[in-house]
């Protein structure tokens, strides 16, 4: 069965760019993993429009563990410490529907 992850990630006021610019590098490494199937960013969200979503799916678990422990997302998450609210992404698992 996939994997899916929702993350939402909040930019500290001034941070937006920087956050967007490291998205965009880790976007193209996320993608070239092999067992990845999905990795969309979407920007605007909430209510003053500074928050991101990201939607992910990944082919089983052993391939969301292989993107967890990837340098470049070790990387990208230990960053966001002094960039996003929280110093981390919202992240919650789900299951793709099956009709």
């Amino acid at each position: 069965m996939t994997i899916g992850v929702i993350a939402r990630i909040t930019p500290l006021a001034g941070r937006e760019q920087a956050v967007e610019d490291r998205l965009a590098q880790l976007a193209q490494d996320v993608r070239a993993e092999e067992g990845n199937l999905l990795f969309d960013i979407y920007l605007g969200d909430g209510p003053d429009g500074r928050g991101i979503t990201i939607v992910e799916e990944y082919r089983d678990e052993a391939a969301f563990r292989t993107h967890i422990d990837a340098p470049h997302t070790v990387a990208f998450n230990a960053e966001l410490t002094g960039m996003a609210e929280g110093g981390a992404s919202d992240v919650k698992m789900v299951r793709p529907f099956a009709k």
